[in-house]
């Protein structure tokens, strides 16, 4: 491609016979054979040390769709020289020159590779999103989602690679565990600040012993107005905990209820791990009366 480049030059230089009756016309062409030749060499051996890297390169598309780091967090298994193969095809090709044939059919394959490497990116993006959107003291309640989108990743970890053709299915998969999660961690964060923190945040406020300065009252009046005083306040504080304990036990149902509508969560949330929430939420309670 470079020497049919530069002999394009050359042949216009040989039609010109002004240029060609000067005297160092002769040096001109010699001078020309010799970086033709040179040229030709080095192209002819770049393009061979190229092809030998298109297979090895090729094999990126036996690996799979997925990948761990050593933190566990996931990535999309793209290597970047599969994509520069692409390009480099593409280009040699409209220079003429002659390129393996497993490099045309990964040329063949790029509108499918970068749509897939998108898609996947943003799937796993929306995953990690929604994962870091569930508190830590809610996260044994949805064990059953998170344990279905996990299975459902699995795949794209341990079997299928880039040249499988259920990509799309498994792509569907992934987005509908995502949903459910994310709609199911929604529905009860929502209860949870509705029904559970909003009385958690009062009961600080509720004041066991409230003396009024302005007024004189005897010993048995005091005792009186304060038997009275502590018994409105425990019936309010009664009330507020059963409302916190109604809404534990809503969230932690809205859970169980949306995994039931999946039709595909087959592990219900694991009964000590949900007595782990409540122990956690009872432990607030306690914090919120006495501090």
């Amino acid at each position: 491609a470079v020497v049919s480049t530069q002999s394009t030059g050359m042949k216009i230089f040989r039609e010109n016979k002004t240029l060609m009756a000067n005297r160092d016309s002769g040096r001109i062409i010699k001078l020309y054979n010799k970086l033709a030749t040179t040229f030709y060499k080095f192209e002819a051996l770049w393009l061979s040390n190229w092809s030998a890297t298109v297979e090895p390169i090729r094999s990126a598309l036996r690996a799979t769709l997925l990948v761990r780091d050593k933190d566990g967090k996931i990535f999309v298994n793209m290597d970047p020289k599969l994509l520069e193969l692409i390009q480099e095809t593409k280009w040699l090709l409209r220079l003429n020159c002659s390129v393996p044939e497993g490099a045309r059919d990964v040329l063949k394959q790029e509108h499918r590779v970068k749509s897939y490497v998108q898609r996947l990116k943003q799937n796993v993006k929306d995953m990690c999103r929604v994962i870091d959107l569930i508190l830590p003291a809610v996260k044994p309640v949805l064990s059953s989602q998170l344990h279905y989108l996990y299975s459902n990743v699995q795949p794209g970890l341990v079997t299928l690679t880039w040249n499988n053709v259920n990509i799309d299915a498994f792509l569907h998969k992934m987005t509908v565990a995502t949903d459910e999660l994310e709609h199911t961690n929604a529905a009860v964060q929502q209860i949870l600040a509705s029904e559970v923190e909003v009385h958690l945040q009062e009961i600080p406020g509720l004041l066991f012993y409230d003396v009024d300065h302005t007024s004189r009252m005897s010993c048995e009046e005091f005792v009186t107005s304060h038997e009275t005083m502590l018994q409105e306040r425990f019936s309010q504080l009664t009330h507020m905990i059963t409302q916190v304990q109604s809404g534990l036990f809503n969230g932690v149902m809205s859970a169980i209820n949306a995994a039931n509508r999946s039709g595909c969560v087959k592990n219900m949330p694991d009964e000590k791990l949900v007595a782990s929430v409540l122990a956690e939420y009872h432990m607030r309670i306690n914090k919120s009366y006495l501090g």
